[in-house]
C-alpha cells in the first residue's frame, strides 16, 4: 500500500454568519436521538421556525448571557489541536491510503449543541462549549476521510445506511488515536451493536477496505 503525507492543518475560527448557518444545517437532521437545549431556548422566544435575523439576535444574547469569550475559546482549541495536527493527518493517510484535497480545513465554532459539516467546502462546526474538542475534531475529520476514500464505492447505500456506517466507523478512532484524544468516542445508542461488530472487524483485519466490504455484505443481517 502506497501513501504520502500531505501537509495539512485545521484552523479554528468564529464567524457569526457561519454560526447561523449551522443552526439551519442541523435543523435538517432527525431529532429522534438528539436533545437540543439551545434550540428549545430559541423556540421559547421565537417559535419553531428558524429566521436569520432572529438567530443573529439570539446568538448574540446567548453569547453575552453565557459570558463566552469566543476569541479565547478559538485560541485554546487551536493551541490544543496544534499539538496533534501532524500526527493525526499522518496516521489518517496511512489508514485510508489517501489525502484530503484541501491543505486546510476550517473548524467554525458554534453556539449550537449540534454540529454539521460541509465536506465539499472543507469545513465543519464545533461547539464553543465542547469539553473534548480534539475528539470532536478527529471525529469530524474521520467523516471527511471516509467520504474521500470510500464515497464512490458506497454510493449504492441509501443515505440512512451511509449515515449509520460513517458514524459507526468512528469506533476505530478509539483504537488508532487514543494517545491523541481528550475523550472516548461513544457513538449513538442505536449504533452500539454495529459499532461492536465494526470494532471486531477492525481488530481482525486492521484494514478499512476489508471492514467496508464486510459491512456491505452483512449490514442488513444485523442492523
Amino acid at each position: 500500500m502506497s501513501y504520502y503525507y500531505k501537509v495539512m492543518t485545521v484552523r479554528f475560527k468564529y464567524d457569526l454568519a457561519k454560526d447561523i448557518e449551522n443552526f439551519f444545517l442541523v435543523a435538517k437532521y432527525s431529532q429522534q436521538e438528539f436533545a437540543s437545549p439551545i434550540r428549545s431556548r430559541y423556540e421559547a422566544q421565537y417559535g419553531q421556525e428558524l429566521n436569520t435575523d432572529k438567530l443573529r439576535s439570539f446568538i448574540l444574547a446567548e453569547t453575552k448571557e453565557q459570558q463566552l469569550d469566543l476569541n479565547s475559546v478559538t485560541n485554546q482549541y487551536q493551541r490544543d489541536w496544534d499539538f496533534v495536527n501532524d500526527e493525526f493527518f499522518k496516521r489518517c493517510e496511512r489508514l485510508f491510503n489517501c489525502a484530503l484535497p484541501s491543505d486546510e480545513i476550517i473548524a467554525y465554532l458554534t453556539l449550537c449543541d449540534r454540529c454539521g459539516y460541509n465536506i465539499k467546502n472543507n469545513y465543519f462546526f464545533i461547539s464553543a462549549k465542547d469539553n473534548k474538542p480534539k475528539l470532536t475534531t478527529i471525529h469530524e475529520l474521520w467523516h471527511f476521510y471516509t467520504w474521500h476514500a470510500f464515497g464512490q464505492e458506497l454510493q449504492s447505500l441509501s443515505p440512512q445506511d451511509y449515515y449509520v456506517l460513517k458514524e459507526a466507523l468512528t469506533v476505530i478512532i478509539n483504537h488508532e488515536f487514543k494517545d491523541l484524544l481528550d475523550g472516548y468516542d461513544t457513538g449513538l445508542g442505536s449504533h452500539q451493536e454495529i459499532r461492536r461488530k465494526i470494532e471486531n472487524m477492525w481488530l481482525l483485519h486492521k484494514d478499512l477496505s476489508a471492514v467496508i466490504d464486510e459491512f456491505k455484505k452483512s449490514f442488513f443481517n444485523y442492523r
